[in-house]
């Protein structure tokens, strides 16, 4: 009887889409790594720039026109808010890159181009548990540019 009511709130839990900061730090990293794979092609199919702006709770792209950077706002690439109590760090050439505040988003933090060349990045995202999962682009044993986090390639 124990185990058949566990069952039933397992489903209950999923169909309503409560999750807890576990299933919230792998959705939010998932979605992130998709986005960013997702702008480097955009670079490159369409001959832009394309550059990711964050901070510390929320992340999104801008586009380059011209001299200027502009965000996009769309259901792919549009500002995203990160899960309560997740938070996001960047590393690039080694160093904690400073993120962008509420007033300062018209800078990417990361940029990806039309040749299909980034520089490499790390980019961490924690929940108050201390739990982490990691985004890194890099080239893998096969020679080929990757964007992934551990066990996802």
């Amino acid at each position: 009887m124990v185990v058949i009511i566990a069952v039933l709130l397992s489903f209950v839990r999923l169909s309503v889409g409560i999750t807890g900061p576990r299933e919230d730090l792998v959705q939010a990293t998932e979605r992130l790594a998709e986005s960013l794979r997702l702008a480097e092609q955009e670079a490159v199919l369409h001959g832009r720039r394309y550059g990711l702006t964050a901070s510390a709770t929320d992340y999104g792209y801008l586009v380059a026109r011209g001299d200027a950077w502009q965000p996009l706002d769309d259901a792919l690439l549009g500002r995203r808010e990160l899960p309560s109590g997740i938070t996001l760090t960047l590393r690039q050439d080694g160093r904690t890159q400073g993120l962008a505040t509420a007033a300062v988003r018209d800078r990417p933090v990361l940029q990806f181009t039309p040749d299909g060349i980034a520089a490499p990045y790390r980019i961490e995202l924690r929940a108050g548990s201390g739990e982490a999962m990691t985004i890194e682009n890099g080239i893998d044993r096969r020679g080929w540019r990757v964007i992934g986090w551990p066990g996802s390639r």
